[in-house]
C-alpha cells in the first residue's frame, strides 16, 4: 500500500498470483512512462483517465498524440492498450488518437464483445427473477 488507497485489491491480487511479472504502478504515465523504461511492457490500461470534457481544460488530458507516440515506443510489439471513459466525446477523441498514430489498431472482437454502453446500461440485469 503506497498510502493513497484505492490500490489494495489490485496489490494483493498481484501478490496471490501464480506470476513474478505484474507490477501497478501508480504515476503521472504523461511524466513517468518514458523514464521507467520497462523493457517489456505489453500491456497499459487507462481507465476513465480524462474528467476533462471542457474545451479549456484539454491540456490536463492523460490521452494526448505526445501520450500516445510514448505509449507506441514503450509497448512491446504486439502490446495492448485498453482505454475506455464514461464520456463519449472523449471516448471518440481518445481513439482518433490511437488510430491516427499508426501502430495501433482496434481488435474487432474485443469491441465487439465489450463494445460501448452508457452510464447505468446493465444495472440491475437479472434481479428480481
Amino acid at each position: 500500500d503506497d498510502g493513497r488507497g484505492g490500490g489494495d485489491a489490485s496489490t494483493s491480487a498481484a501478490a496471490t498470483a501464480a506470476v513474478d511479472n505484474l507490477h501497478f504502478i501508480a504515476c503521472n504515465a504523461n511524466v513517468s512512462l518514458r523514464g521507467l523504461r520497462v523493457p517489456n511492457l505489453s500491456v497499459v490500461t487507462i481507465l476513465f483517465p480524462d474528467p476533462w470534457s471542457r474545451k479549456k481544460h484539454a491540456n490536463r488530458r492523460v490521452v494526448t498524440p505526445a501520450f500516445v507516440r510514448t505509449l507506441a515506443d514503450a509497448l512491446t510489439r504486439g502490446g495492448r492498450v485498453y482505454c475506455c471513459s464514461d464520456v463519449k466525446p472523449l471516448a471518440t477523441e481518445m481513439y482518433a488518437l490511437f488510430l491516427g498514430h499508426g501502430a495501433f489498431e482496434l481488435d474487432d472482437e474485443m469491441y465487439a464483445e465489450l463494445g460501448e454502453t452508457r452510464e447505468g446500461e446493465g444495472e440491475g440485469e437479472g434481479e428480481g427473477e
